[in-house]
């Protein structure tokens, strides 16, 4: 018995040492979107502070799962109507939301910014006045090697398109100040 016990107890702390490693290490996040020939993003995460692979969260590009469903005439039974119970108000809900969002933003860290357009109108006059502006922007912004802007103006036919990618990374433990925050502001002691 005294075994068994010995044995659940070190699994125990292996869980909670591991769940505490996972929170504690920045989590690599990686944006990509393209406007050619079909416009789709790629979100990814890489876990671990970048020891595990990425793994691919959502993509525009993959096909839907298709239905469970196998008859459609048995479709899922109304749900009972929600019996409204004393909650926080909704003033109180909204204002501790619009507090909770720029602080949970403050936690993201960009690491890298990539964007690459080819853009072109109808008329190369106009297209030349716009790569002219374009590139004193793209080239009025200070060297940086976690930026890197493109502009191509094309002459030739009408056209807008691109790619744009974005790697950041977060730590899951630093959500928690934010989000003990909301919750006083919302359902602690009213002022």
């Amino acid at each position: 018995m005294a075994i068994v016990l010995w044995v659940f107890f070190w699994t125990l702390l292996l869980i909670l040492l591991a769940v505490i490693l996972f929170l504690v290490t920045p989590v690599l996040l990686r944006l990509h979107f393209v406007s050619a020939p079909k416009p789709g993003f790629v979100f990814e995460v890489r876990p671990l502070g970048g020891l595990l692979p990425w793994f691919t969260v959502v993509d525009s590009a993959r096909k839907a799962r298709p239905s469970r469903e196998k008859h459609p005439e048995q479709r899922r039974k109304k749900p009972k109507q929600r019996q409204r119970g004393k909650g926080p108000p909704p003033g109180r809900l909204l204002r501790a939301g619009m507090q909770l969002v720029p602080d949970v933003l403050r936690r993201f860290r960009f690491d890298r910014l990539e964007c690459d357009i080819e853009f072109g109108c109808d008329d190369p006059a106009d297209t030349g006045q716009l790569a002219g502006m374009a590139l004193a922007a793209v080239h009025g912004l200070p060297r940086t090697p976690r930026l890197s802007l493109s502009a191509q103006p094309n002459f030739e036919r009408r056209c807008f398109e691109g790619h744009l990618t974005a790697a950041l990374h977060v730590t899951l433990a630093a959500f928690f100040l934010p989000a003990l925050r909301f919750a006083w502001r919302v359902w602690g002691p009213v002022r």
